[in-house]
């Protein structure tokens, strides 16, 4: 059943490259609207990851922990996502949200409360993060 679990995360992480991925190849054959759904899934994904940190700092964590920590980082990761991507140059922008990414992940290693995290699931997080940050780079130095 474990085993089951830890597949359907990777698989799950691995197939949410997909939409970077494309998107990004879209933009260099000269779709600009790609880009747009590159920034923008880049936000949701980010959301996302910002408010799973809520729940696991929330959930069983006693409460000698700096969970305020965690739910302030989130919330000013969210922000500065939002606004990167509406305020500023794409090229800004994506450099900024791999930033972000880079913050995220670094956060799961590095925060108590989020280091509870399985194996398998930090490693994987360190291989998604590292292709997501590369396409970002990536796209900000080809457009």
């Amino acid at each position: 059943m474990v085993l089951e679990r830890q597949w359907v995360v990777v698989g799950l992480a691995v197939a949410g490259l997909i939409p970077f991925a494309g998107m990004a190849v879209l933009t260099g054959l000269g779709y600009e609207s790609a880009l747009n759904g590159f920034l923008f899934y880049s936000l949701a994904i980010s959301a996302f990851l910002c408010g799973s940190w809520w729940g696991i700092a929330l959930a069983k964590t006693p409460s000698s922990e700096s969970v305020w920590l965690v739910l302030v980082l989130s919330n000013g990761l969210v922000i500065a996502s939002v606004a990167a991507i509406v305020l500023l140059a794409p090229t800004v922008a994506l450099a900024c949200q791999a930033l972000v990414f880079v913050a995220l992940c670094g956060g799961e290693w590095a925060i108590k409360v989020l280091a509870r995290a399985p194996r398998y699931y930090r490693q994987m997080r360190l291989g998604v993060t590292a292709v997501v940050v590369t396409l970002h780079l990536g796209l900000a130095l080809a457009i």
